[in-house]
């Protein structure tokens, strides 16, 4: 259980490392942008898919596509910008997760693929 809790954090970082590898190479910011939205949304795809699975990889991919989709952005925007972005995703985070919690749907939700 440790591991997993690490794994998850530690590939999130690893990603973001090679992003970054990737970018310094050359590249065009709509080809880029778009190359990592794809690849995220086919995670996000591959997540569902594996959830009818109950395996818990599948909770990782989902994250981590909308890491890709949400960091790419980010990783080639200047250092002030980043900086107002994670102020900003600071100060709602914590009221958007409340509201989150009150959403009973999401808990009592049946299976998405049926036998």
């Amino acid at each position: 259980a440790n591991f997993s809790d690490v794994a998850s954090p530690l590939f999130a970082l690893v990603m973001g490392m090679s992003a970054e590898l990737v970018w310094r190479r050359g590249g065009r910011v709509g080809t880029t942008l778009l190359q990592q939205t794809l690849r995220g949304l086919f995670l996000v795809v591959l997540g569902v898919w594996m959830a009818s699975w109950g395996s818990w990889v599948a909770v990782v991919l989902a994250y981590l596509g909308l890491l890709i989709i949400i960091g790419a952005p980010i990783l080639l925007a200047r250092t002030p910008v980043v900086i107002a972005v994670t102020v900003v995703i600071l100060v709602v985070s914590q009221p958007l997760l409340a509201l989150a919690r009150t959403w009973v749907w999401a808990y009592t939700s049946g299976d998405p693929v049926r036998e």
